[in-house]
């Protein structure tokens, strides 16, 4: 299956890594509008909203639904991004094991979210959501500064 991606130049590399930045960086700000709308909640349980893989409508739950969705094809980036690294010629294994963090954080933060919302947002959730938010970041940052 990998050997079926095509092969990336550093410069392409770079682009991407890029895009997975300013990706991550925006679902951050997804993240923010949910806390700071008071959406947490406004799907009250996990994976599904509501009890339904599409949710009524309403406006936090809007909100809520859609920093899932966003963060859930943030998620496929970032396995794109790791794809990449493993595709990038010539490869270098610095750039594989830190984009590989992408995927594995994007992972980490579906599990802890599911946790904060079925403990019904409790802080140290919330918080750990918080700051596993930000260590993806810096893994992108990284990223961008090495590729």
């Amino acid at each position: 299956m990998l050997s079926r991606l095509p092969t990336f130049t550093p410069a392409q590399f770079r682009k991407l890594s890029w895009v997975a930045l300013v990706l991550l960086s925006a679902v951050v700000l997804t993240g923010a509008a949910v806390r700071l709308t008071g959406s947490g909640l406004g799907c009250p349980d996990w994976p599904q909203c509501h009890g339904r893989a599409v949710p009524p409508l309403g406006l936090n739950t809007f909100i809520e639904y859609g920093n899932r969705i966003f963060s859930a094809a943030i998620g496929f980036v970032s396995l794109f991004v790791w794809l990449a690294a493993l595709r990038r010629t010539p490869r270098r294994r610095d750039l594989v094991w830190i984009s590989a963090l992408l995927p594995l954080g994007c992972l980490a933060q579906g599990v802890v979210g599911g946790f904060t919302v079925m403990n019904h947002l409790a802080p140290g959730f919330v918080m750990t959501h918080f700051l596993l938010s930000m260590a993806i970041l810096v893994a992108a940052m990284w990223l961008v500064w090495r590729a």
